[in-house]
């Protein structure tokens, strides 16, 4: 196709088959009024007479089966081009993307027909033809047996015999000879397709790494579409955010075969009495993640809800507490009210473990206090921008420790204060505030 129409510059638009050409893009406004008065001028040219008739019906793979009808209305020959295009309305070849990393759209995959064609005046010529992505490949060894028909578009298209010379790059750079479209048709493969769904999915939010979670998970899938589901598998994983994939980690037992779901029907999928966590997880906050047939063997009508993830604990994390006045918050207190603010901790499995402690307020948004320790006093106040963490210590239970003030309640300056105390879970001085409590305090005058 480059070759065809002698790109010399990206981006190029070709608008009926080479009669508009505008070279790169601009700035948005300027872009769209050159798309428009290329559009334009196309729509004001006189193409052939001729009719086109195309369906595309899914079969059992990633096979169409395709037919497509030209009719030419003139009384004349028709002398030109005929082809059928295989689209994917957004790629998922990872490759398939702009410099930014998004997918191209409307991405070509594959001729079904590309012949020349004569056609008798008040002639229908048909094609009907079977093209299926796992017989045809990018040419590097590659094939589309992964495509779906929700995600395809077939787009035939007819053009002039005649060679006209343009340029690729206006007004005379790249020249190359176009044969102008003359008429056009797309269609989505239509089929009778299963559409499996989450119908209710229970799992664990806390865990052990390697503790057996078999009988906490409890997943019914469903149909919502107008064919049967054949079989598939279902796949259970621990995940550090909630876009689950493949390149996570899989519990122990954790692919399940599902013999299939019948339209309107409702399936319990029979988890395996060893299904457990991975042992070699670190503590902390994961999640928990399903994925309904990841391998694509059923063709569904919507492919984008099969996919769920639940956040869940793995091993007993730290839990820092900070208290104003015995309280969570947040809470209103009067200028001339005593303030007192607490801390405490459960050190959960990290308990033992030398860790960076921090213990900071901040008022309004900007002016920040740090807590400063000494062994045997109560901590005191410094402000800065910066500082050392106000503890470098084992984690240890902490039941009530006051903070604040150093020695008898008082109150503070009005305004927003807000409180914090976290511990990271190692020694580093880096603040990370790994798992932290806050309380927020207003005091009004």
């Amino acid at each position: 196709m480059s070759s065809q129409y002698s790109l010399i510059a990206t981006p190029d638009n070709f608008f009926d088959g080479g009669y508009g050409v505008v070279i790169g893009a601009g700035s948005i406004p300027s872009a769209k009024a050159n798309y428009e008065a290329a559009i334009n001028s196309c729509g004001a040219r006189t193409p052939w007479d001729i009719d086109m008739t195309l369906t595309a019906e899914w079969g059992t793979g990633a096979d169409m089966q395709i037919d497509l009808t030209v009719t030419n209305n003139a009384a004349s020959q028709y002398n030109g081009y005929v082809r059928v295009f295989i689209v994917e309305k957004v790629a998922t070849i990872a490759s398939w993307g702009d410099g930014t990393g998004n997918p191209y759209t409307m991405a070509f995959l594959d001729f079904a027909v590309n012949t020349a064609v004569s056609i008798n005046a008040g002639v229908t010529q048909p094609w009907s033809v079977v093209w299926d992505g796992a017989l045809n490949g990018d040419g590097y060894g590659n094939t589309f047996d992964f495509i779906t028909p929700d995600n395809i578009m077939v787009i035939a298209a007819a053009y002039e015999g005649t060679a006209y010379p343009k340029y690729s790059y206006p007004p005379n750079q790249g020249p190359f000879n176009a044969y102008y479209l003359d008429e056009s048709i797309g269609v989505e493969p239509t089929g009778e397709f299963p559409d499996i769904e989450i119908v209710s999915f229970t799992a664990p939010t806390q865990a052990d790494p390697g503790e057996n979670v078999y009988g906490q998970v409890d997943l019914t899938l469903g149909n919502d579409g107008v064919a049967d589901a054949s079989s598939f598998y279902v796949s259970v994983y621990i995940s550090e955010d909630d876009d689950i994939t493949t390149d996570d980690h899989l519990l122990v037992d954790g692919r399940v075969f599902v013999a299939g779901v019948p339209i309107g029907g409702n399936v319990n999928v029979p988890f395996p009495s060893t299904l457990a966590i991975p042992s070699g997880l670190d503590i902390g906050e994961y999640y928990f993640g399903l994925l309904v047939d990841d391998d694509r063997d059923v063709h569904e009508v919507d492919e984008t809800n099969n996919m769920l993830a639940y956040e869940i604990e793995i091993g007993h994390i730290p839990v820092p507490d900070i208290k104003v006045n015995g309280s969570d918050g947040p809470l209103s207190l009067h200028v001339s009210e005593n303030v007192e603010v607490t801390i405490g901790l459960d050190p959960g499995d990290l308990d033992g473990k030398r860790s960076d402690w921090w213990l900071y307020v901040t008022r309004n948004g900007s002016t920040t206090w740090w807590a400063k320790y000494t062994a045997g006093q109560r901590p005191t106040w410094t402000k800065s921008l910066y500082s050392s963490p106000f503890a470098t210590v084992k984690l240890r239970y902490v039941g009530s420790y006051k903070v604040f003030p150093p020695k008898n309640p008082r109150g503070i300056p009005q305004g927003s204060w807000v409180w914090t105390f976290s511990v990271d879970d190692g020694w580093d001085l880096i603040k990370d505030d790994m798992y932290m409590d806050q309380v927020e305090l207003t005091v009004y005058p």
